[in-house]
């Protein structure tokens, strides 16, 4: 009878969980508080907002402290609010760690390091399940870090870190806004891919006609600066301008070290491009065969178990080439950025 009592209990706490999970709004925004991020003296500080790279991926990058700026001594630590902007009190929902240990005057915090990935709490600051469980970075590891979130699904997220040099300085998000405007990455051969990827620094956009309205838009990390053709611009920030065949904007970021620069280059042109359009879904395919999968029509992907843990990086795929994977639910990410579930039985 005990047994079948503790059975109830653990149903009905799943039960809850559940319905919880199901309460919480999509997540649309993520942003960086605490003392534990660099330049910040409290958890109300200015807004620092993570780039969404993909639909539910958000980057994060920003220098880490262990000691902290200007409250030496306290609990220096870091947590993530979720759409931020939207909501009052700003930080009613909290993205927090799993599990914690108790740290000075009964605080709590979870340490964290490069190169670790973590399970994140979604919850309502509200609601008794909230527990301030922060994170905290390794005494003597202080430096800038790349953040990523998983948030597809919101019931198991995962927080990846990995360090960067103080030298980065690349955009968050590239897009253009107007009616009939694609803006394509040409990568090396002059290849052209449908999106923004904050490694490439040469851009097509292919207008409808030889003169159009268009609004570039463009996120920049905080502590990062953006100039939009020489003029220094918001980080994130909405350039309206006219553009015909021939024209050229530029963004140019300069990095944390306020030294290193980046510049992307948006060239203008008449018509359609050729290049691949990564929301043509039928230009990719995968074959499950057993446990082995193959993956056709991108020359390179990474499959990531469903808790944002990297599988196989596949850095050069070529026809035939099979991946061997155990039973369970894997995502897969094309260079493209084109995203999709594959279930192995």
């Amino acid at each position: 009878m005990k047994k079948q009592f503790t059975l109830v209990l653990v149903a009905l706490f799943i039960c809850n969980m559940s319905v919880s999970a199901q309460e919480l709004p999509q997540i649309t925004s993520i942003s960086a508080a605490g003392r534990g991020v660099w330049n910040n003296t409290g958890f109300g500080a200015m807004p620092d907002f993570a780039a969404q790279v993909s639909d539910g991926v958000f980057v994060w990058i920003g220098k880490l402290t262990y000691a902290g700026t200007g409250n030496e001594g306290q609990n220096q630590s870091f947590k993530f609010y979720v759409n931020q902007r939207e909501n009052e009190p700003v930080d009613k929902y909290q993205l927090l760690a799993l599990t914690a240990d108790e740290g000075p005057e009964g605080l709590k915090y979870a340490t964290v390091e490069d190169g670790g990935t973590y399970d994140v709490v979604y919850v309502d600051k509200e609601t008794e399940a909230y527990t301030d469980n922060k994170w905290r970075i390794k005494n003597g590891e202080d430096g800038y870090y790349k953040i990523t979130f998983n948030v597809l699904d919101p019931t198991s997220i995962t927080m990846s870190l990995a360090s960067v040099d103080e030298t980065y300085a690349n955009l968050g998000s590239l897009s253009m806004e107007g009616e009939g405007l694609t803006l394509y990455a040409v990568r090396g051969g002059g290849d052209e891919i449908e999106g923004f990827d904050p490694d490439v620094y040469e851009y097509n956009c292919y207008i409808p006609e030889n003169d159009t309205y268009a609004g570039v838009t463009y996120f920049g990390y905080r502590n990062t600066t953006v100039a939009f053709n020489g003029s220094p611009t918001e980080n994130s920030y909405t350039y309206l301008i006219d553009v015909s065949d021939g024209d050229i904007s530029t963004v140019t970021v300069t990095g944390f070290d306020k030294t290193s620069t980046k510049t992307y280059t948006i060239n203008y042109k008449i018509g359609t491009s050729a290049g691949f359009n990564k929301n043509d879904v039928n230009k990719i395919s995968y074959f499950v065969d057993g446990q082995a999968l193959k993956v056709a029509g991108v020359d390179a992907y990474v499959v990531y178990s469903v808790n944002g843990t990297v599988v196989a990086d596949i850095k050069s795929n070529v026809p035939g080439m099979t991946v061997s994977l155990l039973p369970g639910v894997y995502i897969v990410k094309a260079n493209t950025a084109e995203t999709f579930k594959v279930v192995i039985k």
